[in-house]
């Protein structure tokens, strides 16, 4: 005895509004027995192509439902048979082949290292696809994307946070991902300070291949002036290495880290004690011009004549050791001898009188030069 197979399918019942596109139903099994391609409303005299099943409760007409609101109401869906899915499966796939895509793919003639492309409509061509685009083809995220990539870097830079790089924002000691970077806001460990500080610019990280050294090179865009700084632990666990500015400027204010020079090459100064100049390597030089025509040089002292003790401070203070002094004495005594003796040193003052080989009183043209060199740092 042959089997009939249903034509139509009604179990549970239905509800669609008006104009609507969406069916749910109620004690149906529509994933199981129901297609998209069959007919929804035959009960009703119409046939809307369903579009999709998306539940045993729920599926989408293609059109939307021409009929009254039904609500948990009686409804038909007819099965097309299988032979009309074949022909209407056929019916778009000629469609499909008739297009052009596909004869012109058929055309191509396949080769090593190559993959088609379109290039234009209904038109094809082979473009070469080497060993290094599979590679990056393959990857499958940003970070796999740059190992693939290597020392290469292109468009414009993001902040860490929003690199894909599983980093954070907030202090340069961790930015140990190879790349180029923008900076904005308050950051630790940075060229200026270890503390929170608010910086505006770009920096780069270079990395070894075996985790070993580190590069962080900061470009400030307030100051256009750049900064390094190195380190050799694995992971970059601690930076022990100070920022070193390599863009000095060369005159300015000077200033050191940890004995490495980060502010301009020279700097110089004066006031009522006298002028200065610093250099970036840490010497220091004082200058002093005195006039003592005011001065007597009359006090014996063995062969020859001494002044009172006068106190020079400098205008600008020594570090590390007392500075080297030099005196410059000129008169019009006809003295054959003139010069200065340092009583006391410190790195702030010096002690000192001059003296003449013959007495030479108050009044005469006499003047007293002084330098003391030493170091800053």
């Amino acid at each position: 005895m042959a089997v009939i197979l249903p034509s139509v399918y009604k179990d549970g019942t239905a509800t669609v509004a008006n104009g609507g596109i969406a069916v749910t139903g109620v004690g149906t099994l529509w994933a199981q027995a129901v297609l998209p391609g069959d007919f929804f409303g035959v009960h009703k005299g119409y046939a809307i192509r369903i579009a999709s099943v998306e539940s045993n409760t729920a599926l989408t007409l293609s059109n939307p439902w021409p009929g009254t609101a039904q609500t948990t109401a009686a409804y038909e869906i007819m099965l097309q048979s299988d032979i009309a899915r074949v022909q209407e499966s056929t019916r778009q796939l000629l469609i499909l082949l008739m297009g052009g895509n596909i004869n012109a793919f058929a055309g191509l003639t396949g080769a090593a290292d190559k993959a088609p492309y379109f290039t234009g409509s209904g038109t094809m061509a082979l473009t070469d696809l080497k060993t290094k685009g599979r590679d990056i083809a393959a990857s499958e995220t940003l970070t796999a994307l740059l190992a693939k990539l290597g020392p290469a870097h292109g468009g414009v830079m993001r902040a860490p946070s929003l690199s894909d790089v599983a980093m954070v924002d907030g202090d340069f000691n961790t930015l140990t991902y190879p790349g180029a970077y923008e900076i904005s806001g308050s950051w630790a460990n940075g060229p200026t300070s270890a503390a929170a500080t608010t910086y505006t610019g770009m920096v780069i990280v270079y990395k070894r291949s075996d985790n070993a050294g580190y590069w962080q090179v900061w470009r400030s865009a307030s100051t256009g002036r750049t900064s390094k700084r190195f380190t050799s632990t694995t992971n970059a666990a601690s930076w022990p290495n100070a920022w070193i500015s390599i863009e000095h400027q060369m005159a300015g204010t000077v200033s050191q880290s940890g004995g490495v020079p980060t502010g301009a090459i020279i700097e110089k100064g004066n006031s009522a004690n006298g002028e200065y100049v610093k250099f970036g390597d840490g010497t220091l030089i004082c200058m002093m011009g005195l006039d003592m025509s005011g001065q007597a040089i009359a006090t014996a002292r063995g062969a020859l004549f001494g002044s009172a003790q006068f106190t020079w401070t400098y205008p600008a203070a020594f570090a590390i050791f007392t500075p080297k002094i030099t005196y410059d004495f000129e008169r019009n005594d006809g003295g054959i001898l003139g010069g200065g003796s340092s009583l006391l040193k410190s790195l702030t003052t010096l002690n000192f009188h001059v003296w003449n080989s013959s007495s030479n009183p108050a009044g005469n043209n006499k003047l007293v030069g002084l330098s003391a060199v030493g170091r800053w740092y």
